[in-house]
């Protein structure tokens, strides 16, 4: 641990410039108080505390002839109470200066002054500290058409500048999916409406078949399914009818927009009757 005079001795005069000592840790270190000429020994710059680690203490003096300094506290954009922009006063070597009330400044937060307020030796200017309070904003979550469960239709939020707005719970709306916000979320940087984005649920459609007259594998008259909105249906296997020629239904199947019936289309098949003239002879079988 070094103990800087700083201008002055130690009284032994064994050493005109620091005295070093070793301590073991956590020890206060001890040592006689420097003289100097003309001066009276305050102290040392900082308290000296137990030994954590290698450390410099310098000594403060004060003039027996003392000297006054012109000290300044610059409220660094902000005022004091009464209205003025920095503080000074003369305060003689040695002494602290009288650390006047706390400036203001709109829109941030006194944070103290940009260094330690410690004993005169020169002409000094302490300068404010000042943290920017973070603006807020209105954040509105609007269900355009839907509502959320307490049954408004928006949401306002404060949001913190820079921050995402807090999670809000999803509209419903009857008939829509909700499909998320409309501008995409992000940090707050100003009043902003985010609006909901729905998609129309598809509607489901009963798409019947109609066997006409004719009948399907399963013996049935008449085949349904339900069909969602812009999906072509399956058709099923070709219904057959006696003497007829199942050639289509009566309608291209497209893609479900309502409900529909697509029925059979047939063609009479067509019969002839052959005879076999024996011509004086005779057939061993007789067909008709």
């Amino acid at each position: 641990i070094e103990f800087n005079p700083n201008g002055g001795h130690f009284p032994d005069r064994s050493e005109t410039s620091s005295k070093k000592i070793t301590v073991e840790e956590y020890t206060v270190p001890q040592v006689q108080s420097p003289v100097r000429d003309g001066y009276t020994f305050v102290g040392w710059n900082e308290t000296v505390i137990p030994a954590q680690e290698n450390k410099t203490y310098v000594a403060v003096w004060k003039s027996q002839t003392p000297q006054k300094y012109n000290i300044i506290f610059d409220a660094n954009g902000g005022k004091f109470n009464d209205g003025t922009t920095t503080k000074s006063q003369s305060v003689e070597e040695g002494n602290k200066p009288t650390v006047p009330e706390s400036p203001t400044r709109d829109g941030y937060i006194f944070k103290g002054w940009d260094s330690e307020i410690s004993l005169v030796t020169g002409n000094k200017t302490y300068t404010a500290v000042w943290e920017k309070v973070p603006k807020k904003y209105e954040i509105t979550f609007d269900a355009d058409g839907g509502k959320f469960s307490d049954g408004s239709t928006s949401k306002v939020v404060t949001a913190i500048e820079g921050e995402k707005p807090q999670t809000i719970e999803n509209p419903i709306r009857e008939g829509y999916i909700f499909k998320g916000w409309s501008p995409e979320i992000v940090s707050a940087t100003k009043n902003t409406t985010y609006t909901a984005i729905w998609e129309k649920e598809k509607e489901i459609y009963t798409v019947t078949f109609d066997a006409n007259g004719g009948s399907f594998e399963d013996g049935s008259k008449k085949q349904e399914q339900k069909v969602e909105e812009g999906t072509k249906p399956t058709e099923p296997k070709a219904p057959t009818k006696k003497g007829y020629r199942f050639i289509g239904w009566d309608q291209t199947v497209t893609e479900a927009v309502e409900n529909v019936t697509y029925k059979a289309v047939w063609e009479a098949v067509k019969t002839y009757e052959i005879t076999f003239d024996a011509n004086g002879g005779k057939f061993a079988v007789s067909y008709t």
